[in-house]
């Protein structure tokens, strides 16, 4: 077993989120739902992709750096 990576990923992610996996699970389980359910009527469809908007915005607002 390995314990060292062969790679680097540059990301703005705060530190803090290896703090709190607990919550990043339960935002995980929330983008895939409501990734899942896109389809039917275009009414519907468009409620999904807002659902699924928020649920990246509020995993980014706690864990991404600002940078601007």
């Amino acid at each position: 077993m390995q314990d060292t990576c062969d790679f680097y990923i540059e990301t703005e992610t705060l530190d803090l989120i290896w703090d709190n996996l607990d919550d990043i699970a339960i935002k995980v389980r929330a983008l895939i739902d409501n990734a899942d359910a896109f389809g039917g009527d275009m009414g519907a469809t468009l409620d999904a992709f807002r659902r699924l908007g928020s649920s990246c915005g509020n995993c980014h607002d706690t864990y991404r750096a600002d940078d601007d």
